[in-house]
């Protein structure tokens, strides 16, 4: 076999198992109970309170949150890409529509913040669907990815999307680097009654170019160099 032919055909099989060897890996991430934890409140609007340290979900810093149930005042929970249906979540057991605040209290007008994370080898893109009572805003790794809603009248959820009605639901769509990264979700509240949050994303690990789809694009590329020449000769 002449050169050009054993460096092609090594070439091709380099790029081939690289393919295959780097194949995308997606994810999928829903809220519910034991994948979001509650930071804090504060009664002034703005950024996340606190970056979470690497770990895993509900990691030192949040408490737990519980499912609650959205009723008829409330859009259905969000189902995810994989067909698994969401859940509203809240800190507050006694919070949402139907909850009736059997403890006799309401949620305070303010800012409640919700975080999760995900922790990949490689980078990534992704989306995520949200809805919020009131509203919500997004934060990935600190830097605000979707605004919140515009509040309105609040005669019920905010009047602007991401709120609780039906079809007022937002998407949004971004990347993350490789390593630790941190989904923050901040809820305004207004009207003191109740708040809640529900998400659905899906996030697609991407692997980089290594070394050896490097080497088979480069011989490949010699071995066209080299055929040329031959035929020049």
């Amino acid at each position: 076999m002449k050169l050009y032919s054993k460096l092609s055909a090594l070439g091709a099989v380099l790029v081939l198992t690289t393919a295959f060897a780097s194949a995308d890996t997606v994810h999928y991430f829903t809220s519910g109970s034991g994948s979001v934890g509650f930071v804090g409140y504060s009664t002034t609007p703005g950024g996340p309170f606190a970056i979470q340290p690497a770990g895993t979900n509900n990691s030192t810093g949040t408490s737990a949150t519980f499912g609650i149930f959205p009723g008829t005042d409330w859009a259905p929970a969000l189902v995810g890409a994989d067909s698994v249906a969401s859940i509203w979540v809240s800190y507050d057991q006694f919070s949402g529509p139907t909850g009736g605040e059997t403890d006799g209290t309401y949620d305070w007008n303010g800012y409640y913040e919700y975080t999760t994370n995900f922790n990949f080898q490689h980078s990534s893109y992704g989306e995520i669907t949200v809805a919020a009572d009131d509203t919500v805003a997004i934060y990935l790794n600190g830097v605000n990815i979707l605004p919140l809603g515009t509040i309105g009248g609040d005669a019920h959820c905010a009047d602007g999307a991401p709120n609780c009605r039906p079809g007022g639901t937002s998407t949004v769509f971004f990347s993350a680097p490789e390593g630790f990264n941190v989904l923050n979700f901040v809820v305004a509240q207004t009207g003191s009654y109740y708040q809640g949050l529900d998400y659905v994303a899906t996030v697609t690990e991407t692997p980089e170019p290594n070394t050896l789809l490097l080497l088979g694009t480069g011989l490949l590329g010699s071995a066209g160099a080299l055929f040329r020449k031959m035929r020049t000769v």
